[in-house]
């Protein structure tokens, strides 16, 4: 059976109360579950860089390992390591300071729940909750539905009487008595932020909580894009040979100006002399702009010092990109390779690019 509540118009809070760990904890300890499950199913206009200050160690190492160094976590690219991830949030930080409440992380991520998705989410808090609990089960923009879950403790009865308490409750027609299984309800979000409370009129010492809160405005489009992006460590991109390419990505960033360098040191098995040549890309939903990059250190490099220079280098190039939410990929073209000076033979050594690099796209 599915009961609705009616909608809210004063500020309340929506609690529903259960004995030993409370739902309301379970929710916090249960955010690696929910961000696993909709990390990539909220709709574009609601997900953004605030959403990912809420993914902890647990939940990004749970994403790359299924979804690949490819992934994208509310809209915030995996990156190599946590600790780049956590970089390119703040990267975003630069345009505002708005955030979100933890309640507001809830209510929006219940939106990405779906009959399948909310399958770990839901074992999570069952298995840390006991007696009388609330389960999020789905969002939308106006409705929340949740199970509301009783599992007969001891001596307690079946069904058990409650009692629904707050603002939300006054003006609902809500059951009295709850019957060991699962009944859906669902509530109108709320205008303001809400609370419904449920406590077991049994004295059987069941009591349980959520807040509700309505869904925050999206930030302007600008704003879930960052305007620099700077890389001093990658995986290690393995080696490369004549004819083939190297590339590294960089956060969305908003259409403007940026000064765009790069310094990369390659090494080799024996002494290799090398011609190349780089460019940024900027891939966007329409169309992509590809830009060449200037050689600093010119067209020739060797792995070792022999009068010319010994790195991948483009310094400064300012670069106009027209269009936002563009991806950028800054790649280097290995175009020819010699062993040292032996332009008699064109060589096929592999060409090692280390971890630690500098590149930096940054607006002006």
């Amino acid at each position: 059976m599915i009961f609705k509540l009616g909608a809210v118009a004063s500020t309340v809070s929506l609690v529903i109360f259960g004995a030993g760990s409370a739902a309301a904890a379970s929710l916090s300890e249960c955010n690696a579950a929910l961000i696993v499950s909709t990390y990539n199913k909220i709709d574009a206009s609601k997900s953004d860089w605030r959403m990912a200050t809420f993914v902890d160690k647990e939940a990004y190492n749970k994403i790359k390992e299924s979804a690949g160094a490819s992934a994208v976590i509310y809209g915030v690219p995996v990156g190599a390591n946590y600790d780049q991830f956590r970089e390119s949030i703040d990267r975003y930080k630069t345009s505002t300071t708005e955030s979100f409440s933890q309640e507001q992380f809830h209510n929006i991520s219940w939106t990405g729940l779906g009959a399948e998705a909310a399958d770990a989410y839901k074992e999570c808090i069952r298995q840390k909750s006991r007696g009388l609990y609330i389960v999020p089960d789905k969002a939308t923009d106006s409705d929340l539905s949740f199970r509301v879950v009783y599992g007969v403790v001891g001596g307690s009865p079946n069904p058990l009487p409650v009692k629904w308490m707050g603002a939300a409750a006054k003006d609902a027609s809500l059951p009295g008595t709850v019957s060991a299984g699962e009944k859906i309800i669902v509530i109108d979000r709320p205008a303001k932020s809400s609370m419904l409370a449920l406590n077991d009129d049994a004295n059987a010492g069941f009591s349980d909580s959520l807040i509700l809160t309505p869904l925050p405005p999206p930030i302007p489009p600008e704003q879930k894009f960052a305007n620099r992006c700077v890389i001093a460590q990658t995986d290690d991109p393995g080696p490369v040979t004549r004819g083939n390419s190297f590339s590294w990505t960089c956060d969305r960033l908003r259409a403007g100006t940026y000064a765009v360098s790069l310094s990369v040191v390659p090494s080799a098995a024996r002494p290799v002399r090398l011609n190349w040549h780089s460019q940024i890309k900027f891939i966007g939903d329409k169309e992509t702009e590809v830009f060449d990059l200037a050689k600093s250190s010119g067209g020739t490099i060797d792995t070792v010092n022999a009068g010319i220079g010994t790195s991948f280098q483009s310094n400064g190039n300012n670069i106009t990109v027209k269009q936002s939410g563009a991806l950028p990929v800054i790649s280097v073209f290995i175009d020819n390779t010699w062993w040292h000076m032996d332009f008699a033979n064109q060589s096929n050594d592999p060409i090692n690019i280390p971890k630690n690099v500098s590149i930096s796209v940054i607006g002006k």
